[in-house]
């Protein structure tokens, strides 16, 4: 087997130095666990910490252990609970979907635990929901037996063979890089390492219709085609020839911002009167209100306007519903909206 790469696991939380040094010696990650937020694990590493692994250059790849230490641990509503656990404490600490968590098994096992085992991994899977990549700990017997997407070997209860369907192996156990405590691990193949995404993914829909949306300082942005989606006029903008995230939306410059090749723009030009709905379970549903009339798009510019002036009786609506944004107002008109635009300010009715 070729080896890519060299990692470490630790139950330590790195510094910036730490991960400098660990860097200069060849490693390109680090496994570290998750749990803090559920259990308290001082072992387990933080969202703060997983950022100053990503800005150090190296890699993550995720453990889940909880007491995986006897065959009795091993059942299916122990590894539903654990999965369930380990989605949210990775969602915590901003592990993008779709990466590894590995489960481990922590002893050494016999033929005998294998329906044990399986059934818990069975277990396992069902709790990510498949959010997360299903790995798995062990030595030989279990990694050559159980059924996982990732493997990660242990020279324990190995008996000197190496799988071949390993992703990991622990080559060495309990020494010192960078004043941590680590074990030393052989990368063979990509073990569904991940780093936390500079602007990680929030739910969202637009008039109830899914989108894809990033938090970028704290704010969401949504993916620019939602523009079409509402029928909110817009130009592509370029400066010197090139393209830099810049739209013309509605007339306006809107500085956008460009991620893993798509653009996405603040919600807040998605139209002028759009209004930001909570989701149940987190996220957000971009609205526009219900259009002011028959011929005034809830989109317009001027839905807000329009609106106010109906709301406020200071104009109204045809017997048809519509408003005739272009017929003129007559002299009667004009005096009858300002007695009610008086009566407004001074009264508030």
């Amino acid at each position: 087997m070729n080896l890519i790469a060299r990692a470490i696991d630790t139950t330590e939380t790195l510094t910036p130095d730490q991960v400098a040094a660990l860097k200069a010696q060849g490693i390109a990650a680090v496994g570290r666990y998750l749990g803090r937020q559920t259990h308290g694990w001082s072992k387990a590493m933080t969202p703060e910490e997983a950022q100053v692994i990503t800005a150090g250059g190296l890699q993550i790849f995720s453990i889940w252990e909880s007491n995986p230490t006897y065959a009795g641990y091993f059942t299916q509503a122990q590894g539903v609970q654990d999965g369930q656990q380990a989605v949210a404490e990775a969602k915590w600490v901003g592990q993008p979907a779709g990466s590894a968590i590995y489960f481990t098994v922590d002893y050494d096992a016999q033929p005998g635990d294998l329906p044990a085992i399986a059934a818990y991994l069975n277990g396992v899977r069902q709790g990510l929901a498949g959010v997360y990549r299903l790995g798995v700990y062990g030595g030989i017997t279990v990694i050559n037996n159980v059924q996982a997407d990732y493997y990660w070997q242990t020279l324990a209860w190995s008996a000197g063979q190496l799988s071949g369907r390993v992703h990991l192996y622990q080559i060495q156990v309990e020494t010192t890089l960078a004043n941590l405590d680590v074990d030393v691990d052989n990368v063979y193949q990509q073990p569904g390492w991940w780093t936390v995404a500079a602007y990680p993914p929030i739910r969202a829909q637009v008039e109830g219709k899914d989108m894809a949306a990033i938090v970028v300082n704290g704010s969401t942005y949504v993916l620019y085609t939602a523009l079409d989606l509402l029928g909110t006029p817009y130009q592509l903008v370029t400066q010197n020839g090139s393209y830099a995230g810049m739209l013309n939306i509605n007339g306006v410059n809107v500085q956008g911002v460009i991620y893993q090749g798509s653009t996405y723009i603040p919600w807040t030009a998605l139209a002028p009167n759009i209004r930001a709905v909570p989701l149940p379970g987190g996220g957000w549903n971009f609205v526009l209100p219900q259009a002011p009339a028959r011929d005034i798009s809830s989109s317009d510019p001027a839905a807000a306007a329009v609106a106010f002036v109906l709301q406020h009786h200071l104009l109204a609506n045809d017997a048809n519903g519509d408003f005739n944004p272009n017929q003129p107002v007559t002299r009667l008109e004009l005096a009858q909206a300002f007695l009610q635009l008086y009566n407004l300010l001074k009264f508030g009715e």
